[in-house]
């Protein structure tokens, strides 16, 4: 509600002539993989749909996990299996979920000189936002999706898919955060449910 739209922006720097504005179309974050899931859950933006840039890398996973342990162990085997990456666990709105995983991580992957670590602006926060440390491999960070606006990484997990809630009314918000998760992953992206739900119903 505070951001400025493309219009405002073109009006405060005068710019009229449609000749001096360059539109960048192409998505070099994400690989072609993940931008076909992305453009599944687009509802419509002002700055339009991501085109393919050609980087491949491979297909989104939907994995199906006993239950929150589970989750953790699945997460961690990953990550020591890719240590030159950085990688996400983003959850949906739960900063009590956030601060579960963020302990369970650290534990498990803490000894392993992994640096992990998390935010939560005005609630549970193990970091300020100022010392969390990105663009350095080895690191697992645990955000919530309203924190993780505007970052990158080289994998994300999604876990909680299961406890996200939808329904017709609300599908273009659902979208939209789904967009948002998704599209932080530069190459790989799995979501994680840990029981049925309706959301199955909505995932394209």
């Amino acid at each position: 509600d505070t951001n400025s739209t493309l219009r405002q922006i073109r009006d405060i720097l005068q710019i009229k002539d449609e000749k001096n504005i360059y539109y960048l179309t192409k998505n070099y974050r994400n690989t072609d993989q993940i931008n076909k899931l992305m453009d599944k859950f687009y509802v419509g933006a002002e700055t339009g749909r991501a085109e393919p840039s050609g980087k491949q890398g491979p297909v989104p996973k939907l994995v199906f996990s006993k239950d929150f342990s589970e989750t953790v162990k699945y997460i961690c085997r990953y990550a020591k299996n890719h240590q030159n990456q950085e990688i996400a666990i983003i959850l949906n709105d739960d900063n009590n979920q956030v601060r579960a995983y963020f302990i369970a991580l650290e534990e498990e992957l803490g000894q392993d000189k992994f640096n992990v670590q998390t935010f939560v602006s005005g609630s549970y926060s193990a970091h300020a936002a100022e010392k969390l440390d990105f663009d350095k491999e080895g690191t697992v960070t645990v955000l919530n999706r309203a924190s993780c606006k505007g970052l990158e990484f080289d994998a994300v997990f999604i876990p909680g898919m299961a406890s996200m809630q939808v329904n017709d009314a609300y599908l273009d918000k659902f979208k939209m955060n789904m967009y948002v998760m998704c599209s932080r992953a530069r190459e790989n992206l799995e979501l994680i449910f840990d029981d049925k739900s309706s959301v199955m119903d909505y995932m394209p």
